[in-house]
């Protein structure tokens, strides 16, 4: 189907507010989401797809992914600008094998070279775009935590989970320090998940297994090597949700933020929904343990008044314990430009089918 005139006009009624507000590009992301898997209009995905990637210099390289196995899959040539576009935001050419679609790029070497011949040009201009002080610091403070956590409370002991909120709220001094001054660490900062990615940008023995074996593998620090891996397929920044999420009631205590990160690019909006569904989990206990959640509040400083609604984003709960209608959580979801219950489904029924890779960020959340 052939994307109708008016899809532009109205379009080009935003385009120059687009560069600053990024409620505008997943706003596009989504349509083009809900025109290929729910409605069947891929050319008219394409055109939002396009928009998107050419209106704004930064993008989630994620999108950029699902973008590429669209056209691949449909074989349209579209492909290439798009992949291109997610290399230049940190999209690297190993990662395709997570996708059964665009795997099939990499067995001929010889001709992705060729029509890749500018992957190294494009690398640079992501790496360039990457704040090192910021990372490195993240890369610390992560580090350092995953070395804490491993005091926290048992079931039936809060003083630990009090003695561990007093060693979190440094690092999250931190996070809204960095917040105020530099920006969130996120994708746009401090760029996507990568094992090495400061031996790249010339930084020796300061990446994440780096901070393993260079302090943390002392056992007396009761940590393992698999707290400091970085998650390849998630195609986004994940490493630092970890030390988010540590602090159930974060979403509560960054929530005069998250507005402005999210129409500034610096957070994707489904990261942000992850955050408020984990808050949910205070109130995710049977019965028979209702004192629990009021317990973690407690040691947490957290007010302990539970929220409106969820997002449905997280796997970590127990949905069925909250009763929330779907009409419930779209409404929020559309609120927060997150796309309806429906696509996500659609979404992920065709990627199950088709071989597409549909889930990416921390716990899968985008």
């Amino acid at each position: 189907m052939r994307s109708t005139p008016l899809l532009f006009l109205i379009c080009l009624t935003i385009n120059a507010h687009a560069q600053d507000d990024y409620r505008i590009y997943h706003r596009w992301i989504n349509n083009a989401e809900r025109c290929f898997f729910l409605e069947h209009k891929t050319d008219s995905a394409y055109s939002y797809y396009d928009l998107a990637f050419s209106k704004f210099d930064f993008v989630f390289a994620k999108d950029c992914y699902m973008a590429a196995q669209i056209a691949y899959y449909n074989k349209n040539e579209k492909y290439v600008a798009y992949l291109k576009k997610g290399f230049q935001n940190g999209l690297r050419s190993e990662q395709l094998k997570y996708s059964d679609v665009l795997a099939p790029l990499l067995k001929d070497t010889i001709a992705y070279k060729k029509k890749f011949s500018d992957y190294q040009a494009l690398r640079k201009v992501y790496l360039k775009r990457i704040n090192v002080w910021a990372l490195k610091k993240t890369i610390q403070h992560v580090s350092q935590d995953q070395s804490e956590k491993n005091i926290r409370y048992s079931d039936n002991d809060y003083e630990d989970l009090h003695e561990y909120d007093k060693r979190l709220e440094k690092h999250i001094s931190f996070i809204e320090s960095m917040i105020k001054t530099v920006g969130f660490p996120g994708d746009k900062l401090i760029g996507i998940d990568q094992a090495d990615i400061m031996k790249e940008l010339g930084h020796d023995s300061s990446d994440y297994m780096d901070m393993y074996n260079l302090i943390y593998k002392d056992p007396k620090y009761h940590t393992e090597a698999m707290q400091f891996c970085t998650c390849g397929n998630c195609i986004a920044q994940a490493s630092v949700f970890p030390l988010l999420v540590h602090q159930v009631c974060l979403y509560q205590h960054l929530s005069a933020y998250w507005e402005k990160l999210i129409v500034s690019g610096q957070i994707h909006p489904r990261d942000v929904a992850e955050l408020f569904d984990i808050s949910l989990q205070l109130y995710d206990y049977p019965a028979v343990d209702r004192k629990r959640g009021a317990k973690i509040a407690d040691a947490f400083a957290c007010d302990y008044v539970r929220p409106y609604g969820g997002y449905k984003i997280s796997f970590y709960l127990h949905w069925q314990n909250f009763k929330y209608s779907n009409y419930i959580i779209d409404s929020m979801r559309t609120a927060l430009y997150i796309n309806t219950l429906e696509v996500d489904s659609a979404k992920n029924t065709f990627g199950s089918n088709h071989g597409f890779k549909t889930n990416f960020g921390f716990w899968d959340c985008r």
